[in-house]
Parts: C-alpha cells; structure tokens; sequence
C-alpha cells in the first residue's frame, strides 16, 4: 500500500509541473449570466435591454449569444462585441494556451457580403491584437456558417501583460435584402491554461530513482 502510494506522489508531483487551472472568470458561463464579461454595441458600450447579449440556457448548460440583424431588432448597425479581461500571470517557463467552442448560424450567411465574426485580443487601443500582441487577428472573419472548436498558443512575450482582453465581434453586413436577415455566434468553454515546460532531465531523473530506493529498501524488510 506504501509503495502505492510512493509512485502516486511521484507521479503527482511530475504533472504538477505540467498545467495549471483555467485563468478566465466564468469562461463556461455556467453562472448563465454575463459575470466576469462585458459587451459592446458598435464601440458605444452595453444598451440596457439590447437583444444583441443573451444567455442560452440548454438545461443548465449555458453559454453566450451575440445577435445582429438589418435594422430590426437589434440595437447594433454595425457590430456588437463580448470581451473579457485576461490574467496572464505566467512563470518563465510557461506559455499559456487559448480556447473556446463557437456556433455561427443564421439567414445572412453568405461567403462573400453576408454577416461576419472577429476574434481577437485588445490593449485598450482600438487595434486588434494576434497571439503574438501584433496587429492582426486571432480568428480571420468568418462569413460561412459553421461550428468549431479553437486552440491557440499565445507567444510568450504576452506573459504577465496587463489589461490585455479576449473579444469576440459579431459584424453586420447589412444586405439591402427586403427580407431581415440575422446571424448569430455562440460562445462556450473559454479557457486560457498555462502549460509548463517539463521537468528537465536530471531532476526528473532524481525523483525516479529516489522512489525507487524507497521501494527497494521496503523490499528489503519483507
């Protein structure tokens, strides 16, 4: 039972090196409401009442809807944006990895002028933000309807940057159509993970062989 017990914390100890919790508050939304995130209708700020913001409750499991159309219900004529503070607390040797789950669906699906969504990081300064803190995007604009699934490494110049945001931009294209057209994009299981560097050789190599003299010396008393 010892034994057992010697190579389970061994082993424990090794993983820990390995990864950390997730980083982002209520990146599940299983508090089915916006805790811990902001929202943002065409560069303005959040609209009391807006539709364009909703929760999706599927039993408990909840996640985050954003909603455009040509004018008729939605508050945004051009975009609304659901964003969150990032903590990037990292040690030197971690880098930390982004996440999430999308749904884009809608009326207004077209590939060429249909609605559209961004994925991106920002500093407060209006320019978007690639994994590398660039100009540029996480995710290009995507005008086809479809669901995924998003994984990225973030470089690890970003490490313990402050102030830093995750945002999600739904764009309207607006059609001219005489029919209202809508797109909507939901979000789910946001997670920002800090990975560590594995445990160098030697002290990998130390933790081994100190459980196996441990082991050996138990044999040795049988």
């Amino acid at each position: 039972m010892k034994s057992r017990f010697i190579i389970l914390a061994v082993f424990g100890l090794l993983i820990s090196h390995l990864t950390q919790a997730a980083m982002i508050s209520n990146g599940d939304f299983q508090t089915c409401d916006f805790t811990g995130w902001q929202q943002d209708v065409d560069g303005l700020g959040p609209v009391a009442g807006s539709p364009d913001f909703s929760i999706i409750n599927n039993a408990g499991d909840c996640s985050a809807q954003l909603f455009v159309d040509d004018l008729d219900t939605a508050s945004a004529m051009i975009a609304n944006t659901l964003f969150t503070h990032l903590d990037l607390t990292a040690q030197a040797n971690e880098t930390l990895s982004l996440s999430f789950d999308w749904v884009f669906e809608g009326t207004d699906g077209d590939p060429d002028f249909g609605d559209y969504f961004l994925v991106f990081l920002g500093d407060g300064s209006g320019t978007p933000l690639n994994e590398f803190g660039m100009d540029g995007l996480l995710i290009d604009a995507i005008s086809e309807y479809g669901a995924g699934s998003f994984s990225i490494a973030l470089d690890a110049s970003l490490n313990n940057m402050p102030d830093l945001t995750l945002e999600f931009q739904l764009n309207d294209a607006f059609s001219g159509s005489q029919d209202i057209l809508f797109s909507t994009l939901n979000i789910d299981n946001v997670q920002l993970s800090a990975n560590s560097v594995p445990v160098n050789g030697p002290y990998s190599l130390g933790l081994f062989i100190a459980a196996l003299a441990l082991l050996r010396r138990r044999a040795t008393r049988v």
